[in-house]
């Protein structure tokens, strides 16, 4: 029998691992030659996160650096922009009292002097109304700080000037207010409507009633108001800048009654002289308005033609005075269209004039006095003033002129 040719055995692992891997001349066999590129792109691979991560790291440090000195330089320029508001404020309340202080010494020289001026009976000029007005605040605090509690609650006839209601920290009401405690915008309507309206502050906790100077006429006006506050309560600061009733005190027995009479018999002196002005300085046919406060015995002219101011479309008062200076004006130039040719301000309205003060501006600049007396003031509203410099500057000229 034929043996059989036996086949090669394999070769041993470890010449078949070589042969896998290596050639008998010791190079790599292709699939090693074509193994070693791919595993360096996965290094590669596996490098260029890490690099890029660590790029970012770097931005985030710059960028947390960068807004660190942002904020620092924002919080300097906050604490600089602070200081300069400080100081802004400070600046500003220094000239505040300077400017007070200046108006003071200002309405006190011309208080002693005449300039020559188109103005009161001494010459006094009408311009200083202003600068009296704001001397007398201080005098009104002085007579309250000497006079009432600290804890005291006042209610002030104001004309809605806010700088009347500081009173050293006690507590200041307008008279008349609304029920939100502003000012209403107009004088009560009669004695009555003022009694009513005190009595309803009385329940409110009102426990004093003050009239500075510029309101002294309230208590010729509203006569029956005044016999009411003169019946049931006591005079406190009877002085020249300001009166005071305590609301919560009966009045005292050594001031006679009498004394509501005496200033009627003034009012009626008044209203007498003030006719005696109009006949002097007015034409017998002229169209006449007055600041009458509502009263016809003002409009009793010696057969002239005169209307109230304000005056309503019936031609009775109009009730109130005008809110502003500009309603003031535009009422009046209506009233002037419609034939008014003179306005007259009893000595009982000369407030008109430091109050509107827009209106005493138009008055001065467009029309002339035709009379001026302690009794009263008379425009020509027909007669053109011509054009003058500003008013302070006139009156630092006179002082200049005088010396």
């Amino acid at each position: 029998m034929t043996e059989k040719r036996k086949r090669p055995s394999p070769l041993p692992d470890e010449l078949r691992v070589t042969k896998s891997h290596e050639s008998p001349d010791g190079t790599a066999d292709r699939k090693s030659v074509k193994a070693a590129p791919s595993q360096r792109k996965t290094n590669v691979k596996r490098e260029g996160p890490q690099a890029e991560l660590e790029r970012l790291r770097q931005q985030l440090a710059e960028q947390t650096r960068e807004t660190a000195a942002l904020a620092a330089k924002l919080a300097l320029i906050a604490r600089r922009e602070r200081e300069l508001r400080e100081l802004l404020l400070d600046a500003h309340d220094q000239l505040l009292r300077r400017d007070e202080e200046f108006e003071a010494t200002l309405a006190a020289a011309l208080e002693g002097q005449s300039l020559g001026m188109p103005g009161g009976p001494e010459g006094t000029p009408l311009a200083s109304n202003h600068l009296r007005y704001k001397a007398l605040l201080p005098q009104v605090r002085a007579v309250v700080q000497t006079t009432l509690p600290p804890d005291a609650t006042v209610a002030v006839v104001s004309r809605g000037d806010e700088e009347l209601l500081e009173l050293g920290g006690r507590t200041a009401w307008h008279f008349p207010q609304t029920p939100a405690g502003v000012y209403v915008g107009h004088h009560p309507e009669d004695s009555a409507a003022a009694i009513d309206h005190l009595a309803a502050l009385r329940a409110k906790g009102a426990e004093f009633l003050l009239f500075p100077a510029t309101a002294f006429w309230w208590l010729e006006h509203f006569a029956e108001l005044t016999e009411h506050l003169d019946r049931n309560y006591r005079r406190l600061g009877d002085a020249e800048s300001c009166v005071i009733f305590a609301l919560n005190q009966a009045p005292d027995s050594s001031t006679p009654l009498e004394q509501v009479d005496e200033s009627k018999a003034a009012y009626l002196e008044v209203v007498a002289r003030l006719r005696e002005l109009v006949d002097g300085s007015v034409p017998a046919d002229a169209t006449v308005l007055v600041a009458t406060r509502g009263d016809d015995a003002l409009l009793d002219l010696n057969g002239r033609r005169a209307w109230h101011f304000p005056r309503a479309d019936d031609g009775r008062w109009a009730g109130y005075y005008p809110a502003t200076s500009r309603h003031a004006i535009r009422h009046l130039e209506q009233l002037r269209r419609e034939g008014a040719s003179h306005l007259v301000f009893p000595a009982t309205a000369f407030w008109w004039l430091d109050y509107y003060g827009g209106l005493r501006q138009h008055l001065e600049q467009r029309y002339a006095e035709a009379a001026h007396e302690d009794t009263g003031i008379v425009f020509a509203l027909a007669l053109a003033r011509p054009e003058r410099p500003p008013l302070f500057r006139r009156i630092v000229d006179r002082l200049r002129r005088q010396g």
